[in-house]
């Protein structure tokens, strides 16, 4: 036993104890001890409790092709994607069920060439809100998305479809005269 110890143990119990009992168990309560374990135990559930927030909310994966994409996509389970498409480069994100849906980001990175009037569409974002089990490409239902990305993509489908009445307006003259 160090001094420090007998000496404290002598002024509780005098300077004859009770025994070597007395003394074991004395320094078996020691405070200081009990402290340290606490101390241990609240760290680990700590550094437990960061890890499972971790693996919640952080953990993703990143899928390398639509197999992959469309299996989570599936599921809702949060992973993100980069697509080619004949004509674009999509990047895809699943942030989770949102309601009896699946919340998605998607964000036209590039066009390729022979898309002049398109070009207004990269970098342009939206959330799309696919039903639980879906394995369609987001994007191809726009009721179900919001934001710039979808807009802007309406507002062409819309200038393309007045530029062919316009430039068909005497063929549908004729064809609504003829009824």
């Amino acid at each position: 036993m160090e001094k420090e110890e007998i000496h404290l143990y002598e002024k509780i119990f005098g300077e004859r104890g009770s025994g070597k009992e007395d003394k074991d168990s004395f320094l078996n309560k020691n405070p200081i001890k009990r402290v340290d374990k606490k101390v241990i135990l609240y760290i680990l559930g700590a550094i437990i409790l960061i890890l499972l927030f971790y693996f919640m909310f952080f953990n993703e994966k990143h899928c390398k092709d639509n197999e992959c994409f469309n299996l989570y996509l599936k599921d809702c389970k949060k992973t993100d994607f980069t697509a080619e498409t004949k004509d674009s480069f999509w990047y895809y994100q699943i942030e989770g069920k949102n309601g009896d849906g699946c919340k998605v980001y998607i964000k036209l990175l590039q066009l390729k060439e022979g898309f002049t009037d398109m070009n207004s569409l990269e970098n342009l974002d939206m959330y799309c809100y696919p039903k639980l089990g879906n394995i369609n490409a987001p994007q191809k239902n726009l009721d179900l998305c919001e934001g710039q990305l979808k807009e802007a993509m309406q507002k062409i489908v819309i200038d393309r479809l007045h530029n062919y009445i316009v430039s068909n307006l005497g063929e549908i003259k004729e064809g609504i005269e003829s009824f």
